[in-house]
């Protein structure tokens, strides 16, 4: 069996107990625990409300306890990414038919700072964690939003009145209803009254991030255009 785990979580002592147990009580040979995130200054609970939702139990390949006969017959992670290889892992072992248990008596948090303290920080980091997420083969989320993203484009130029509609409909989904969606609960406007001005703020300076992360990586893993990335 191979343990994951990684750094700036608050974990339980007994957390391999408890994930032997739950591998053995449902027969699998994959299993996650949970992880619950909250963050800590206003931009910070902006951001985890955007991707992993707000006070949402979320199953992450940190905590995971894996067979190695699972990582001999479909594969291993894919090598010299930052990012995007934890989405595609367990997306391509799924299509392949194998079982994924999710251990909701794990859970565990982020120690500190959830997602990023500040909207630079936010922005770098979603440009550097949205490059190598380019070229996964499965994972095509990147391409579809580009897709979007050019149509919106296209169609603002030919009809330049839909921009308004555009600029809207996207600050409505983008700044409300996706992190509402993620967390599953309205909380965040009870625990943060404020997050009803900052999760546009802090949406919109994550999507610019990832257009800049995408557009990089397209160059670099499409293109061969020589660059510096993150591994």
């Amino acid at each position: 069996w191979i343990a994951l785990m990684d750094c700036g979580l608050q974990i339980e002592s007994d957390w391999l107990e408890k994930m032997v147990k739950f591998v053995e009580r449902e027969q699998v040979k994959v299993a996650s625990g949970v992880g619950v995130f909250k963050g800590q200054t206003l931009i910070d609970v902006c951001a985890v409300a955007q991707t992993y939702g707000y006070e949402r139990p979320r199953p992450t390949m940190p905590s995971s306890l894996i067979h190695r006969s699972i990582f001999a017959q479909y594969g291993l992670f894919i090598e010299n990414r930052r990012a995007g290889y934890d989405v595609d892992w367990p997306r391509m072992i799924r299509k392949n038919g194998v079982r994924r248990g999710v251990n909701t008596d794990f859970i565990f948090r982020y120690d500190g700072v959830s997602f990023g303290s500040n909207l630079r920080f936010i922005f770098n980091k979603m440009v550097k964690y949205s490059i190598p997420t380019i070229k996964l083969p499965h994972y095509r989320l990147p391409y579809w939003l580009m897709g979007m993203l050019l149509s919106a484009v296209i169609a603002t130029s030919l009809y330049p009145s839909l921009l308004v509609y555009f600029l809207g409909m996207y600050l409505l989904i983008r700044g409300f209803i996706l992190p509402i969606y993620k967390s599953g609960n309205l909380r965040i406007f009870i625990d943060n009254p404020l997050a009803i001005l900052g999760l546009p703020i802090v949406g919109l300076v994550m999507d610019l991030g990832r257009v800049v992360g995408y557009l990089k990586g397209m160059a670099y893993y499409h293109l061969g255009i020589k660059m510096e990335i993150p591994v």
